[in-house]
């Protein structure tokens, strides 16, 4: 988790890992640290594992490659 506010001058993200993801743990801990986030927004090329049910926040899935796959909610 890497937190961000536009006072932080810019945004530098530092992706740790490669293949094989799971979104679950995103929304296990949206749901748990931030449940009145405004929105979750995924990066992802759909090639993940999807949690059993949409969170109560709203998703914006930003998807590149996935070889047409479509994410159950969002």
């Amino acid at each position: 988790v890497e937190r961000w506010r536009p006072g932080d001058g810019p945004l530098r993200l530092r992706p740790v890992g490669g293949g094989g993801t799971s979104h679950r743990c995103v929304f296990d801990w949206v749901e748990r640290e931030a449940p009145a986030a405004a929105c979750v927004v995924c990066l992802t090329d759909l090639e993940t594992e999807f949690p059993d049910r949409p969170p109560a926040v709203p998703v914006l899935w930003a998807a590149v490659g996935g070889g047409g796959a479509v994410p159950p909610f969002g």
